[in-house]
């Protein structure tokens, strides 16, 4: 696996959910007196030894946990702005409309919640002033979350399409184990698994999709004192080079 071009795949990615997360700008009018929940995220915490290493593969883990941390920042868009207008307040069972405008484009934040879980979805009408796309009740976002925020899934869809553009999801098992996933569907597509332990050891698989198949290239292992091993494997998902770092 080239390093140095997965590198530059994770900063872009990285570079394009932070654009997204902060560029939504809001300018409603009137004021919200309630808001919905907001999703729970578990941040990883690698080793300092780690973070620190001038080592290729230990630079492609920390890229990767910086990914998956920077999820936040992209659930961000689920909270309605201070000002935002509320069409339908939260009732008894926690479900409440919200809508606001960015540049035109009116967002619609349908918020449900029950003895379960949590739902958000977003919903745009109006046109992109920056490309011209049309936009009529297109579903822009959703995600589910289980009441206790242990387990959860997010997904954006391509513009203008019901085509998955990017998912993510993630759980908590009772011992404290969290895995986290991300799956971006633009060419080239890639699938990333993050399994952190308690201690802050833990484990990330990287697959490249391949002919129609998530194919396993990468794996990375660390321990809490921040040392760690690789596995490389060829498009064919087979071993081709290991190390230590």
């Amino acid at each position: 696996m080239q390093l140095k071009k997965l590198l530059v795949v994770l900063f872009a990615s990285f570079l394009l959910f932070s654009i997204q997360a902060c560029s939504e700008d809001s300018n409603p009018t009137e004021p919200t007196q309630e808001k919905p929940d907001q999703i729970s995220m578990k941040e990883i915490t690698l080793p300092e030894q780690i973070q620190q290493s001038q080592d290729s593969h230990a630079q492609v883990c920390v890229a990767c946990i910086n990914l998956a941390n920077g999820f936040q920042k992209y659930t961000t868009l689920l909270n309605p702005p201070d000002a935002a207008k509320i069409y339908k307040e939260l009732n008894a069972e926690g479900d409440g409309t919200y809508t606001w405008v960015v540049e035109g484009v009116t967002f619609t934040l349908h918020y449900t919640e029950n003895s379960v879980g949590r739902t958000w979805k977003i919903v745009l009408n109006g046109t992109d002033p920056y490309n011209g796309s049309v936009f009529i009740d297109w579903v822009y976002m959703e995600a589910a979350e289980s009441l206790d925020g242990a387990s959860g899934s997010f997904v954006v869809y391509e513009p203008v399409t019901t085509n998955i553009e990017t998912e993510w999801s993630w759980n908590t098992d009772t011992s404290g184990l969290y895995n986290f996933e991300i799956i971006v569907h633009s060419n080239p597509g890639f699938k990333i698994n993050i399994t952190a332990n308690p201690d802050n050891s833990g484990t990330l698989y990287w697959y490249d999709y391949i002919d129609g198949n998530y194919v396993l290239r990468m794996q990375i292992t660390w321990t809490a004192a921040g040392t760690g091993q690789w596995l490389e494997y060829n498009d064919s998902g087979i071993l081709e080079g290991e190390g230590s770092f």
